[in-house]
């Protein structure tokens, strides 16, 4: 096995159309295996307003724009999104990217972003517990190779989720 390279940005910090486009380009012309990104739905850094490219609108791009490289969230946050409807979006973002989306999936972190967006933040314990609600049906019900994106696209497979602290 090759030793391969990724790109992964932190978009909510400014990133815009242009500059997104363009590492896309720069990413599959230079050879790296994929660009990953972060969903988040503002800056995190000191600058609650700073622009944040939307992650789906900028996967579904590149599922689009590009021909080679794998991309997707490093981490989406279960607590932005329902399960059903994410693992939906995810299928049609894979099959539209020939199978190339890998969907990496978490708790969410950022409380402050929660509160400011009006986005429930259950205790730790909770968003990582799989009878609670948050992760519960995260798992494609689509058994069509283009549908799995949970880091593979060989044959079905559980999201693995991943947290620190207390549990």
């Amino acid at each position: 096995m090759a030793f391969q390279l990724t790109v992964m940005i932190e978009a909510q910090e400014g990133l815009t159309w242009e500059r997104w486009q363009a590492l896309a380009r720069l990413a599959e012309d230079a050879g790296f295996a994929g660009l990953f990104r972060s969903d988040h739905l503002t800056g995190l850094f000191g600058n609650a307003h700073q622009g944040s490219l939307d992650a789906w609108a900028a996967m579904t791009w590149l599922a689009s724009h590009t021909r080679r490289i794998r991309f997707g969230p490093m981490v989406c946050p279960l607590t932005f999104y329902h399960p059903a409807l994410l693992a939906k979006r995810a299928a049609a973002v894979a099959e539209l990217s020939g199978g190339r989306f890998d969907l990496g999936i978490g708790a969410g972190w950022h409380e402050g972003e929660h509160a400011m967006f009006g986005i429930p933040f259950p205790s730790l314990k909770e968003r990582m517990d799989p009878t609670s609600g948050t992760s519960r049906g995260s798992r494609p019900r689509s058994t069509r190779r283009s549908a799995v994106c949970w880091r593979s696209t060989a044959a079905p497979s559980a999201a693995t989720p991943g947290a620190s602290g207390a549990r």
